[in-house]
């Protein structure tokens, strides 16, 4: 996927979310570098949120502190808005096609973001500080 793709899929994800296709692929450049396959686990996420939740297993615990995709989704965000209830399976299962669904990333990666902006009261700056866990 070349970056017009993803300048693309944003143009027209973006706005559906009241968001502009600019920031976004802000987010996506600084997170991704345009990588719809990029992965990152986060250790500080995984002992400050993740470890020891008796929901998870170990491994969904690991699964649940990486980042992933074009806009760097937390695993504990996605399981947050249901994504993997939507797509059943493994958590595991459902991450490998979240990976090889760019439009399903930007889709789920900007109703997060508009999600923190709207708790920000609409502030972008105060959003994505909440968008990266402040």
């Amino acid at each position: 996927m070349t970056k017009d793709d993803v300048f693309t899929m944003a143009r027209l994800i973006a706005p559906a979310h009241n968001l502009s296709p600019h920031l976004v692929m802000a987010i996506v450049e600084q997170e991704s570098d345009y990588e719809s396959h990029a992965r990152r686990l986060e250790q500080g996420f995984f002992w400050k949120y993740t470890r020891n939740d008796p929901t998870f297993n170990d491994v969904d615990e690991i699964l649940l502190a990486a980042s992933w995709g074009l806009m760097q989704m937390m695993g504990r965000s996605l399981y947050d808005v249901g994504y993997f209830f939507q797509h059943g399976g493994t958590l595991y299962d459902s991450l490998i096609r979240y990976l090889d669904d760019p439009t399903e990333q930007m889709e789920t990666g900007c109703k997060w973001l508009a999600k923190k902006i709207a708790l920000a009261g609409g502030d972008i700056t105060k959003g994505l500080g909440f968008w990266n866990g402040d």
